[in-house]
């Protein structure tokens, strides 16, 4: 029943839905279309009537990738932070573990195609694929991918992967029927008369979706009951096709989908969204129109066309040569004809009306694309211009912000908390502020220790603990971090992030890459820091004060200033002239590496 559901949805895919009378929309023809201009090429096929190649005349692909690099976000917009100011060597820790996961899992490549993709298509699905323990993130291939086209993410995804008979028994491992598989592609390669008959690769179905439990009894050859009749549940299927024959390689339930979708710019009545090649096609197609008529214009009017009322004069001109004279008799003339169509010059007028229309609908201004204004422009004026034309990519930026806290909230954050429970070894590398919020933060958790050994000694003085145990408990604590220079291995014990609740910050604004906004923020915090000095004590209240500085240490974390933390700060570092004794810990808030 599976089966015969996939081809239902396969069906339905190629069939276009009605977003009100009159209007009808097709996700695979849209599809479609996008990817044939962003290669240059005509639907209809590059040959005119006569056979003679049409010039296409490109208008939509540096546009997409103008949309793409306006609305570019980096891994170092995106920010993990505690939601307890007081745990900030924590809140630190878990940046450089994201970070980390981040360089491993090459997130900064999803990152660019989900950009990329989401302009081009309008739309983009990233997919969660776990592996060994392992989190990636995939950005799925439109061309080999089919949705609903009213609500992507609310029914079944199929993917289509053309896989080798290699590449089949590598899944043989996790996949049941490989080998049955395999012998019918032998079988089928064998009785094939034509090279092109042969199977060099067979497609598999990889359907996510709700469907009726009866469907995966079936798949696994297993009996349903009558109460199941009307149950569903997440189930994924990868099912290969071989001649018209379905082989059940996978099938089991799933807690959810493995996928998230988000639009360019949404659309009523049907889910993928308008991206900037689809918002390019009228003025792709009036463009290419214009230029095709310019094209044949030209054609002719290059052409050297001569009449006569001569009959001693051949028929074609170019066969005479050079300094050619012709004896014309009485009342005969030869004279060239204009062949130049007197609108020949308003095509490059339509060309620019249709370039000034695309601009408008897909923003790409002047002070985008990084033209120079016209000399004597005041410098106010063109800065007021570049805020005006960058604010749809700001509203872009903003959804893919939303969209990306969603993910690492839903995905990533889970994937990693769940790694970080356990004993591991983090390997980073920390500025010389921070290497001595981590030590005061390991001098803090020896005062703690030290204390429940002082607490837990009995009561007759039989056993006491000395200056030697602290500094042999330090030691131990210490010998977790190896490493030379900025780069350090930090043994992280069992247990450390049990109490966090992490939070995901987007820096989806572009200011950490706008240097004015970077050096108003930076001016505010030192004025902030200048106007807390204390002449009687020679500190700044901000940076010392315990609750000043923790309210300091947060509106530095929400300010997302890159370089600059509460940890760059010096603030959560033990205060001068505070010896680590065990007693000064009473007083310390506990804080545990």
């Amino acid at each position: 029943m599976i089966y015969q559901e996939l081809k239902t949805i396969i069906d339905r895919y190629d069939t276009p839905i009605s977003i009100m009378e009159g209007l009808e929309f097709s996700q695979s023809k849209t599809l479609k279309m996008c990817e044939f201009y962003a290669n240059s090429k005509y639907l209809g096929g590059d040959f005119d009537e006569l056979g003679r190649i049409k010039p296409f005349y490109n208008i939509v692909n540096f546009r997409v990738t103008l949309a793409k690099v306006a609305t570019d976000m980096d891994v170092k917009d995106i920010q993990l932070t505690a939601d307890n100011p007081a745990h900030q060597v924590k809140s630190m820790l878990l940046n450089k573990e994201s970070y980390e996961w981040m360089k491993k899992s090459d997130f900064s490549t999803t990152l660019n195609k989900l950009g990329f993709k989401r302009a081009k298509y309008g739309g983009v699905l990233v997919k969660k694929v776990e592996k060994d323990g392992d989190l990636n993130t995939d950005v799925v291939d439109w061309r080999n991918v089919y949705t609903d086209q009213v609500d992507i993410l609310g029914n079944p995804i199929v993917e289509v992967h053309h896989m080798t008979p290699i590449e089949l028994k590598a899944k043989s491992k996790v996949w049941d029927g490989i080998d049955e598989a395999l012998r019918e592609i032998k079988k089928c390669n064998l009785l094939a008369k034509r090279a092109e008959d042969k199977i060099n690769r067979i497609k598999v179905y990889e359907v996510h979706g709700q469907f009726p439990i009866q469907y995966l009894n079936e798949a696994k050859g297993e009996d349903s009951k009558d109460e199941e009749e009307f149950e569903y549940s997440q189930q994924v299927y990868y099912i290969g096709v071989i001649k018209d024959k379905e082989y059940y390689f996978f099938c089991e339930k799933e807690k959810e989908s493995p996928y998230d979708f988000l639009a360019w710019e949404e659309m009523e009545g049907r889910a993928l969204g308008r991206g900037v090649i689809e918002d390019s096609e009228q003025s792709q197609v009036w463009t290419n129109h214009s230029v095709i008529n310019e094209n044949n214009a030209m054609d002719l009017a290059g052409k050297v066309v001569m009449k006569t009322n001569s009959k001693k004069i051949g028929n074609n001109i170019m066969e005479v040569d050079n300094g050619k004279i012709f004896e014309l008799g009485d009342n005969e003339d030869i004279n060239p004809v204009n062949l130049t169509p007197s609108a020949l010059g308003q095509f490059q007028s339509q060309i620019n009306l249709w370039r000034d229309q695309v601009d408008n609908a897909t923003g790409a201004f002047d002070s985008i694309t990084g033209e120079q204004p016209p000399s004597g422009t005041p410098y106010s004026q063109t800065v007021f211009l570049n805020q005006v034309a960058s604010r749809p990519y700001d509203y872009r930026i903003e959804e893919q912000g939303i969209f990306l806290t969603r993910i690492f909230t839903k995905w990533i954050i889970p994937h990693l908390v769940k790694k970080l429970y356990k004993k591991h070894i983090l390997v980073s590398e920390y500025s010389a502020d921070e290497l001595e919020v981590i030590d005061q933060a390991f001098i803090k958790h020896a005062n703690k220790i030290v204390i429940d050994k002082v607490l837990a000694l009995p009561m007759d003085g039989s056993e006491e603990v000395t200056q030697e145990t602290y500094d042999k408990t330090l030691a131990n604590l210490k010998s977790g971090i190896k490493g030379t220079g900025s780069k350090r291995y930090i043994e992280i014990p069992d247990g450390y992030f049990d109490d966090v609740e992490a939070k995901v910050t987007i820096v989806s604004t572009n200011e950490q890459k706008n240097k004015a906004i970077i050096l108003q923020s930076l001016s505010s915090v030192l004025q902030t820091v200048i106007s807390s000095y204390d002449q009687n004590t020679g500190k700044f209240a901000v940076l010392e004060d315990p609750r000043l500085s923790r309210i300091f240490g947060e509106v530095l974390e929400m300010s997302g200033i890159p370089g600059l933390s509460p940890a760059a700060l010096g603030i959560g570092k033990e205060q001068e002239g505070e010896a680590p004794a065990v007693a000064a810990s009473l007083q310390s808030p506990e804080l545990v590496v």
